[in-house]
């Protein structure tokens, strides 16, 4: 009876972290790719671009 309690209040909890977590994500991902974000758009570009271009010489 005692496991099942456990069980319960973890995934209760995972659950309360899981909308955390999608909440900030979405959050983020709003903030950078709005328009007045351009200088984070262009890092996620340049990281985008140098890890991108040594992939493609492997193939």
């Amino acid at each position: 009876m005692c496991t099942k309690l456990i069980i319960i209040f973890v995934r209760i909890i995972f659950y309360f972290m899981m909308q955390d977590f999608l909440f900030y994500l979405n959050l983020g991902w709003e903030h950078i790719i709005s328009l007045d974000a351009l200088d984070h758009q262009l890092f996620v570009l340049a990281l985008i671009a140098v890890y991108s271009y040594s992939d493609w010489k492997k193939y």
